[in-house]
């Protein structure tokens, strides 16, 4: 049975399929399985743009320096 074929998706039945000795056998399955199996809604992302970096300045003055020596 192919849990993706109900709507919403059958999770125990993703769950179980995942578990079996095959697993989750092509790289679309997988796509598909995760985002589902961990709760994710790929089309309401939270942004993390407002979380800093500790290096996020010298990153920022690293790549004008590149630029710059292009030029």
């Amino acid at each position: 049975m192919d849990p993706f074929s109900s709507d919403p998706v059958d999770i125990t039945s993703l769950r179980g399929q995942a578990l079996t000795k095959g697993g989750l056998l092509c790289n679309e399955l997988r796509r598909r399985a995760w985002t589902k199996l961990l709760g994710i809604n790929i089309y309401n992302i939270p942004s993390c743009s407002h979380l800093d970096h500790k290096d996020k300045n010298q990153t920022l003055i690293d790549v004008g320096v590149a630029y710059l020596k292009n030029y």
